[in-house]
């Protein structure tokens, strides 16, 4: 049988407190499920010890390699800029802020291979208030009936076959990049197969979100459009 390979992206701004705990705990189920993989770390403008503690965990851990934004672009850049990296079969992003539990991860991990994509979608959001999982929620539902499609969840940490990564334009530098990604290969690449995986994420022990600051909001409102406009071409 041959072996999954994965490359696995993790940007990071201002996570000095959680990026280790993350990249252990991914490195780990890592191991635990016998993948071939490296990880990437997208240092994405931090104004803390987010880089330096990066780069000491590229010394520690075999498989890591690590990129720096001078500023802060957004989390679709810090995607982008890992992919130039990625060496893999297939790619996926997980955070630095450790919201993701080992289990989830894992039972994402058991599937690669099977499918093209592998779309986790959240069951118990600890790490949200009610209002941001009702705007979630309505989010997926507004995205669902715009573009004719049945997806669960669009902005979780998606597992793509890295070819087909490659065949997509993502403009997106913000939180709309995985939903400009999975539409848009969705769209150009009808046939494909993906697989819906529930999961759940831990309660966040420290910062806080940013998904719904005014910047995110226009940058997400922006990019819809253009994402609609850009379908009707096909």
């Amino acid at each position: 049988m041959i072996q999954p390979s994965l490359s696995i992206i993790i940007p990071a701004l201002n996570e000095e407190k959680l990026l280790s705990v993350t990249v252990k705990l991914v490195f780990d189920a890592c191991l635990s499920s016998n993948l071939n993989f490296e990880i990437i770390i997208v240092d994405d403008g931090s104004i803390d010890n987010t880089y330096s503690i990066a780069f000491a965990l590229s010394s520690k851990y075999k498989n890591i390699k690590v990129l720096k934004h001078d500023v802060n672009i957004g989390i679709g850049a810090a995607y982008k800029s890992g992919l130039s990296l990625a060496s893999k079969e297939h790619v996926m992003l997980i955070p630095a802020d450790n919201a993701w539990p080992s289990e989830s991860i894992t039972d994402i991990f058991s599937l690669i291979g099977s499918v093209d994509i592998i779309i986790p979608y959240i069951t118990a959001a600890n790490d949200k208030k009610l209002f941001r999982k009702m705007i979630s929620k309505l989010y997926t539902k507004i995205i669902n009936i715009i573009f004719r499609l049945n997806i669960p969840y669009f902005n979780g940490i998606v597992v793509h076959r890295l070819d087909l990564v490659n065949t997509i334009f993502i403009k997106s530098n913000g939180f709309f990049y995985q939903t400009e990604l999975l539409i848009k290969i969705l769209k150009i690449h009808p046939l494909i197969k993906y697989k819906s995986i529930p999961s759940t994420t831990n309660i966040r022990t420290d910062g806080k979100s940013t998904a719904l600051s005014i910047r995110n909001l226009k940058e997400v409102t922006f990019s819809l459009i253009s994402l609609y406009l850009f379908t009707l071409k096909k």
